[in-house]
């Protein structure tokens, strides 16, 4: 679906979740200094950032793939059911690579998958994010 361009690079992907991990917390930013997206005064350690946003993308997931109409049974050649399950519910994490080939069953792009979940997970729109990574991209040299 998504041709030669199945490489990912996890490294940046990881450092990325790291930044965002420490807008989150308010490390590794002035005093004061918020993230852009970022909900005013949300104080939580990096486990909790992370578990809540387990929880988000899992309902990104679920919701997914039930507009598509698909049930957790779709996913038997890439996953167990109830792999899939525990995924949904926030219990697992997602490996990029497992990302890509879920998104792939859904036929959606995996970025579909996590600007959906961003956006519940901030509370922000999904356009408001477009236009800040759109900045952000085109601010460190992006085509």
């Amino acid at each position: 679906m998504f041709g030669s361009r199945r490489a990912w690079d996890t490294d940046r992907l990881f450092r990325l979740w790291r930044r965002v991990a420490s807008w989150r917390t308010g490390s590794g930013r002035e005093s004061g200094a918020q993230h852009p997206g970022s909900l005013g005064g949300f104080e939580c350690g990096v486990y909790g950032a992370v578990t809540d946003y387990r929880q988000a993308l899992g309902s990104s997931l679920r919701r997914i793939r039930k507009a598509r109409g698909l049930s957790q049974e779709s996913f038997m050649s890439i996953s167990s059911r109830a792999h899939i399950s525990m995924l949904e519910r926030g219990l697992k994490g997602v490996t990029i690579e497992k990302m890509i080939e879920i998104a792939e069953v859904m036929g959606v792009h995996p970025l579909t998958v996590l600007l959906d979940s961003f956006s519940s997970y901030e509370g922000v729109t999904s356009e408001r994010l477009l236009k800040q990574i759109a900045q952000e991209h085109e601010e460190l040299g992006g085509d």
